[in-house]
């Protein structure tokens, strides 16, 4: 049995939290949290889940700006007034470069995709050699929560694939 003053939270991307007492009795003895900003915007709500993972180190995020057709920098609200800018680059997928005419074509593409959307729901775990965090992004233009882009939502990383603009990436050595 843990201590109280063991209790952390993993919020991804290197950070952990330790939660205050009052957090602490809303997350009870559960090994897996997830954590919802209240719509009021006063604070944190903690929900015990089951022990599926598939949903672990899923966050909603604002995009900034589009690199090149694979490869974003996105804001991250990681929860408990902790926030930052992550660079992202999409999983199993790989664009041409910027260098070449195909390469801008694909990042203009990327950017006109994303264009009506008002925010991104990403999956990542894990970082590529230059540290660029290894992403599946889901898109839906209109949604308002994250639930609703997951349900309904597009799946950027195939979608890039469907349409010709990616090609798989030949050197997969790693699993999300």
């Amino acid at each position: 049995m843990r201590s109280d003053a063991s209790v952390r939270l993993d919020v991804g991307f290197g950070m952990h939290y330790t939660p205050m007492p009052k957090e602490r009795q809303q997350i009870g003895a559960a090994e897996m949290v997830e954590v919802t900003k209240r719509e009021s915007g006063d604070g944190y709500r903690f929900e015990a889940i089951s022990a599926d993972a598939s949903r672990l180190y899923t966050y909603r995020a604002d995009l900034v700006e589009v690199i090149d057709g694979d490869t974003f920098w996105v804001d991250i609200d990681y929860g408990f007034r902790m926030g930052g800018q992550q660079k992202l680059r999409l999983r199993a997928i790989d664009t041409p470069e910027l260098s070449a005419s195909a390469g801008v074509r694909v990042r203009e593409a990327v950017v006109e995709m994303l264009a009506p959307v008002s925010f991104v729901v990403l999956a990542t775990s894990r970082t590529d050699k230059y540290d660029r965090y290894l992403a599946d992004v889901f898109c839906l233009a209109g949604a308002t929560t994250a639930d609703e882009v997951l349900e309904h939502g597009v799946y950027l990383n195939q979608r890039l694939l469907d349409e010709g603009l990616a090609g798989k990436w030949r050197f997969i050595n790693y699993e999300l």
